[in-house]
């Protein structure tokens, strides 16, 4: 079966420690991604599933609220995701809008 891939961003900061552990390995840098996601969700899995739960709780329940703080950190990480791609001049020429605005600060490995 063959593999299937997508590009994926990582922080510039974290780019040359991604490279130098995937030649010390002797391993692709996908390969060192792909091996580090499995232990990242392995080792939350209970944290993982009590979020999954509680969403799911919520969602047969129509407690809209509960959803809302259940679903708040995927929601942030989201715009923070969709803000990085813009860039910080485009954002400087939208009347009220700006890198900084409502407290959202460009990462400095983004930037």
């Amino acid at each position: 079966m063959a593999t299937r891939s997508k590009p994926v961003r990582i922080f510039a900061d974290d780019d040359s420690a991604l490279e130098q552990l995937a030649q010390l390995m002797r391993r692709s840098r996908a390969e060192v991604v792909h091996e580090a996601l499995a232990e990242y969700l392995a080792n939350h899995r209970e944290e993982l599933g009590r979020l999954y739960e509680e969403t799911q709780s919520a969602l047969a329940s129509g407690d809209l609220e509960r959803l809302i703080r259940a679903s708040a950190p995927a929601r942030r990480a989201e715009v923070d995701a969709i803000m990085a791609d813009i860039p910080a001049q485009r954002l400087e020429t939208r009347p009220g809008i700006s890198s900084a605005s409502e407290g959202h600060t460009e990462p400095k490995h983004m930037k």
